[in-house]
């Protein structure tokens, strides 16, 4: 996913500290990477706490897929018992 902040796009970015248990808030969920497209630098860790605050929207859209993801694979593997 690439997405602009801060007027530059923002590559490969992760997502970490999801737990289904706490699902669908996540408050212990963050940014773990993310590379900046014109330079291949990583985001610095204050870079991607300031992300999440401005890009909440991104940021809980990925949240989303992950816990729609892991409900998907959960139910296949109960499928294949």
């Amino acid at each position: 996913m690439t997405i602009e902040f801060r007027g530059r796009q923002v590559l490969d970015l992760d997502i970490d500290g999801i737990d289904m248990r706490d699902a669908p808030k996540c408050v212990d969920a963050y940014f773990s990477r993310g590379v900046w497209a014109d330079s291949d630098i990583e985001l610095t860790h204050q870079e991607l706490e300031d992300l999440k605050d401005e890009r909440a929207d991104i940021f809980y859209e990925m949240i989303q897929e992950y816990i729609v993801c892991e409900a998907e694979y959960r139910y296949d593997s109960m499928q294949d018992r």
